[in-house]
């Protein structure tokens, strides 16, 4: 496939399908494809280098030199095409074009922060989604990880047009094909943009695995300050990881379930930074010095290593704990 791909566009930039397929439209065929550029060349970036560690795990040292050197490629002709440095936009700066080369990891680390400014101000400017399915899908990662989920939780509260708020505003009880109530497309039941469930359990409830078939995985939640609790269930071949949180005061309390023969890294947010916490598991009181504390998505952690079994741990503020 990127073979053909390659052939059938020698320059790299890929600008034929559909792109960010029923992004907010005027009710006409054509503006239903949006960010066609943007959203399929960066795809074709992605797969390229996708295969590239495909081929490095069976060995063909060969296809995947090549697989990195086009995805090396693309990147170069995307940038020199479709990004403006000062600015940091991408070409036209529409919040999925901002999105996807962030979440494909095409960007040069050092012109992450640009786009991620960019992103955050057209928002502001946008005050509502402008996403279809493929911006839709990675919205929620991509602030996540730059440190934006309070951005997120705006825009998914929002009862204006377009946007999950709209539709729940006007009364729907499952997702619609495209934003407008009505338009060239009419189902009320469509699973087009539902592509950021998935993200729900990778990064409000933050599961995900770290080794094939979850053998090895972490739990890092990522939750706005309006979200109290997250409760969440993902089976595995490995068995049944459950994972509930909820914030107490200045704390947090959790309870996690890993399946046998499995090890999952617990990040316990820290949801004040000025507090002074003690770390229970059940009623034991534990050392918090002897656990690392990380930091990621703008947030802090502590990091508890554990292995198969049913597992209550609590962060407490010291000055909640009588004689501590």
């Amino acid at each position: 496939m990127l073979h053909f791909l390659e052939t059938k566009s020698p320059s790299l930039i890929w600008s034929e399908g559909f792109g960010d397929w029923c992004n907010p439209n005027d009710n006409t065929w054509p503006t239903t494809f949006g960010s066609v550029e943007v959203v399929n060349t960066c795809l074709f970036y992605y797969f390229a280098r996708m295969t590239a560690e495909f081929a490095a795990l069976l060995g063909r040292t060969e296809d995947e030199a090549w697989c990195r050197d086009l995805a090396g490629r693309i990147q170069a002709a995307f940038l020199a095409a479709d990004y403006e440095p000062e600015s940091g936009c991408v070409k036209t700066g529409r919040q999925t074009e901002q999105l996807m080369p962030l979440y494909v990891g095409i960007m040069p680390t050092d012109q992450e922060q640009r786009v991620t400014d960019a992103l955050q101000k057209r928002i502001q400017a946008d005050g509502a989604l402008d996403t279809g399915g493929y911006g839709t899908m990675v919205l929620l990662p991509v602030l996540a990880k730059y440190g934006l989920i309070e951005t997120f939780d705006r825009l998914m509260q929002n009862p204006a047009y377009p946007g999950f708020g709209w539709q729940i505003a006007n009364g729907a009880t499952s997702l619609w094909e495209q934003w407008a109530y009505e338009g060239i497309m009419h189902s009320h039941n469509h699973i087009f943009i539902a592509g950021i469930d998935a993200f729900f359990y990778q990064v409000l409830a933050g599961i995900s695995p770290t080794l094939p078939g979850f053998r090895e995985f972490k739990i890092r939640p990522v939750l706005p300050r309006s979200m109290t609790f997250v409760r969440s269930q993902v089976r595995t071949v490995s068995g049944l990881i459950e994972f509930d949180l909820e914030k107490i005061s200045q704390g947090v309390a959790t309870r996690l379930t890993v399946p046998p023969n499995t090890r999952c890294a617990l990040h316990l947010p820290v949801v004040d930074e000025t507090v002074d916490y003690v770390l229970f598991d059940g009623e034991r009181l534990l050392d918090l010095s002897l656990y690392e504390t990380v930091r990621a998505c703008g947030i802090k952690y502590i990091q508890i290593p554990v292995g198969g079994g049913i597992y209550q741990y609590r962060l407490v503020p010291r000055q909640y704990i009588y004689q501590l």
